[in-house]
């Protein structure tokens, strides 16, 4: 029975003992915050507490670096939206967040111009698309037996652009 009490005790302090030397988790989380291509943009040291009790608040919150920035492509313009958590760049103790965009058709403006210079309408076009759905509202009004042509010719929406009636014959 001796024995017995002997190694309970044994037992129960080496489960003390190892108890004791287990790694228990920081107070402070590292966050983390690096642009998709792994350029780290900002790091800071927050509260466990308060990250458990509303991570995405404080993100926001603890980030003092510039907002972040994709580059236009083709004809998207990008813009941030939200931070992310990289789950598997992450761990208990470092939380790495990248940020989310949004696409968007850029936006140019087309000038419709009468051809004797006057402004007709002003409209804003998709990048891409055929001008001639975005205006304009006002239409050249050419005397009987003419008609007008817009110059440029109207073809893809690449930029800002001035398109100006002239009238020819029919």
């Amino acid at each position: 029975m001796k024995r017995y009490r002997v190694g309970v005790m044994i037992f129960l302090l080496a489960v003390l003992i190892l108890s004791g030397c287990a790694k228990k988790p920081s107070k402070q989380v590292t966050l983390i915050w690096r642009m998709p291509d792994g350029t780290e943009l900002y790091r800071a040291e927050v509260e466990r507490e308060l990250l458990e009790k509303d991570g995405r608040k404080c993100y926001y919150e603890a980030y003092k670096g510039d907002f972040p920035a994709k580059p236009s492509e083709g004809d998207f313009d990008y813009f941030f939206e939200m931070w992310l958590e990289d789950e598997k760049a992450s761990d208990e103790n470092t939380r790495v967040l990248v940020p989310d965009f949004f696409s968007c058709y850029k936006r140019f403006t087309l000038t419709w111009l009468d051809e004797d210079g006057t402004v007709l309408d002003v409209t804003t076009g998709l990048s891409g698309r055929d001008p001639l759905m975005y205006g304009p509202n006002v239409l050249p009004e050419p005397e009987e037996g003419w008609t007008y042509e817009w110059e440029p010719a109207p073809g893809t929406i690449s930029g800002d652009q001035t398109y100006q009636a002239h009238y020819v014959k029919r």
